[in-house]
């Protein structure tokens, strides 16, 4: 499995290949993806910016990793919808996902 680094210096070596082979030196590189995706997208066009012009990250939790957003906010948030829902809900699926890790 590659690192993150890895993957993004694969990246660079195809774009500066597709570049060279197809004549496109002067055209600008837009990256773009979803989640992890997305993630690379933004890194990529944070730590090579001569090579990748813009991204488009989407749905990228970016700023979970400088601790601006609790990494249970999802979780909370879902829960208490399914708890208005039906009080219930959520203990059905805690029990539901505790049956599924005992097989």
């Amino acid at each position: 499995m590659l690192s993150v680094e890895q993957a993004m210096a694969d990246y660079v070596d195809l774009i500066k290949m597709i570049k060279q082979t197809e004549g496109l030196e002067d055209r600008a590189v837009i990256v773009g993806g979803g989640s992890y995706g997305g993630m690379l997208a933004a890194w990529l066009r944070m730590k090579y910016p001569q090579w990748f012009q813009g991204a488009l990250a989407a749905s990228a939790p970016i700023l979970f990793f400088d601790g601006y957003v609790d990494p249970y906010a999802y979780d909370d948030i879902a829960t208490g919808v399914y708890a208005k829902a039906d009080p219930e809900c959520p203990i059905s699926i805690k029990n539901g996902w505790n049956k599924l890790f005992e097989i």
